[in-house]
């Protein structure tokens, strides 16, 4: 039984990571000078993109300890 649970984990896993690369499903963010963006790791998946060349991107992470999610 542990093996079937294990296998049917491993496709919704891999059903999940699939649907980073399909358009319909992204967030698609325009940059401009001044853009801040903030996205929750909790909730979704960062999939980067590099669309962006030659101009250069500049990321902080920031991590709020100490709160649980509602």
């Amino acid at each position: 039984m542990l093996g079937e649970d294990v296998g049917h984990g491993r496709a919704i896993v891999d059903h999940l990571e699939a649907l980073v690369a399909r358009p319909e499903v992204q967030c698609r963010w325009r940059w401009e000078v001044g853009s801040v963006a903030v996205w929750d790791n909790r909730r979704l998946q960062h999939y980067a993109v590099n669309d962006y060349y030659p101009n250069r991107r500049v990321m902080d992470r920031v991590t709020i300890a100490g709160d649980k999610p509602y």
